[in-house]
């Protein structure tokens, strides 16, 4: 895999887009093949392209060692991060070699970021150095150099020092030196102070694409995105985390409302039609394995992971690469200058009870009915996304005159609806109405 030549997305080694289409799966790696393999047919099923695990994931409870899989076996022998175990590496290939074998490429994050920077539920006398994270990349790098494999170096920590930029940029290198270069490396960080790679790797030779993370919140992230990709130089961005269904708004204090399949497809239309090279959708109760006890949990999670695979949000998303494959994505160039969608008229009245729980909350009214666009290069279609029942209207002028069909998409259900065929002008739509009444609306040259 590598970045396209105009360096807005991912391609195979054919010259193919590929489409990221990615959940989180943190904790992967360390649950029984069985378990696994079961997660993996899926989401697969569901028409992911992309399982984001770590090897080295963080211990939540207490501050001793490194965490277990369903083995018994830890990724290191000793505390000094110098001795992978062959063991608990066996078991990461058998998950490896099955993704694999389904088609599904592993955005594979080395370590998480508890292991450079610490944080108060980090094993707080583990840490990699520069030495010893150049050896570990060096190790990972080779042991992978000829799966399917993404890096993602980083994972959910902001550099806060010129030592942490060092250790990562050694990790990144180390892998660089023995992987064989034709596995595209990203990074993965929190959403404070800064919630973008860009922000400290963009200029980086090892960072092909950046990634960011929005998190659970009503933010406006088609900004976000929109802010990357105009950077110089040009490289992909994706937002690598993002509204976890079923999650609360504040999920460390489990306040606020929950994520529902809606708030899941707004991000994903917004980073979609924003200049991303694809999406990631994301569960706390899958990526993290649940299993219901009698313990308190730590992670706003009340849910099986089997059965939170099937939320709702999660279907959706195979609904949406549908859409951005029928009419291919990585032709899109986002409307940021508003000369396809050039009005809209949005009522207080216009929003659910969940969007004015948001204004509420500290979003704003544009935030939460933003109408991202975008047109492909070759003025041969152009998708529109409404997160709210609101009338719009488009410029039909970039299409020269020619006649133009007007199809609904439902992303709920992947269906497409005519709306007309029009040619020319100023066009005003209203979406067909219904209790969950965002939709999409593809606009396609028909001569």
């Amino acid at each position: 895999m590598r970045v396209s030549a105009n360096g807005r997305y991912l391609e195979n080694d054919d010259g193919t887009p590929f489409f990221y289409l990615a959940d989180t799966a943190w904790r992967l790696l360390y649950q029984t093949p069985e378990d696994a393999e079961c997660y993996l047919l899926n989401r697969k099923e569901k028409g992911f392209t992309v399982v984001q695990p770590c090897c080295i994931f963080e211990v939540y409870r207490g501050r001793d060692g490194l965490l277990k899989n369903s083995a018994g076996e830890v990724p290191f022998l000793d505390d000094t991060l110098r001795e992978p175990n062959p063991k608990f590496f066996a078991h990461v290939d058998t998950i490896i070699d099955k993704a694999a074998q389904l088609g599904l490429t592993v955005a594979l994050l080395p370590t998480w970021g508890a292991y450079v920077i610490d944080a108060k539920w980090a094993p707080g006398t583990i840490f990699f150095n520069t030495e010893t994270a150049r050896a570990y990349g060096r190790f990972i790098g080779a042991r992978y150099k000829d799966k399917p494999i993404v890096w993602v170096i980083g994972g959910d920590r902001c550099p806060r020092t010129d030592e942490h930029i060092a250790i990562w940029r050694a990790l990144a290198e180390g892998i660089r030196e023995c992987d064989g270069g034709g596995h595209p490396m990203t990074y993965h960080p929190s959403t404070r102070p800064y919630l973008s790679s860009s922000h400290w790797f963009h200029n980086e030779d090892w960072l092909d694409f950046n990634m960011m993370q929005t998190s659970t919140r009503w933010w406006d992230t088609y900004n976000y995105v929109l802010h990357d990709y105009n950077l110089e130089p040009v490289k992909p961005v994706v937002d690598g985390e993002t509204r976890y269904e079923h999650s609360h708004r504040d999920f460390g204090k489990k306040t606020g409302p929950r994520m529902t399949a809606r708030h899941v497809r707004q991000a994903a239309y917004n980073a979609m039609l924003s200049g991303a090279l694809g999406h990631t959708y994301g569960c706390r109760d899958v990526w993290s394995f649940h299993v219901p006890g009698d313990e308190e949990p730590s992670r706003d999670v009340d849910t099986h992971w089997r059965e939170a695979m099937d939320f709702l949000g999660a279907f959706h998303m195979g609904h949406m690469r549908t859409l951005f494959t029928d009419y291919p994505w990585h032709m899109l160039v986002p409307d940021q200058k508003h000369e396809l969608v050039t009005r809209q008229t949005i009522t207080h009245g216009n929003l659910m009870r969940e969007d004015i729980d948001g204004v509420m909350s500290g979003a704003n009214t544009e935030s939460m009915s933003h109408i991202p666009a975008a047109r492909a290069r070759d003025g041969s279609f152009a998708v529109v996304y409404t997160p709210v029942q609101q009338r719009f209207a488009v410029d039909l002028s970039g299409f020269d005159g020619a006649p133009v069909k007007a199809r609904w998409f439902d992303p709920r259900t992947g269906r497409y609806a005519d709306a007309g065929e029009h040619a020319g002008g100023e066009i005003e739509f209203t979406p067909p109405r219904d209790e969950d009444p965002d939709c999409a609306l593809v606009l396609a040259r028909t001569a």
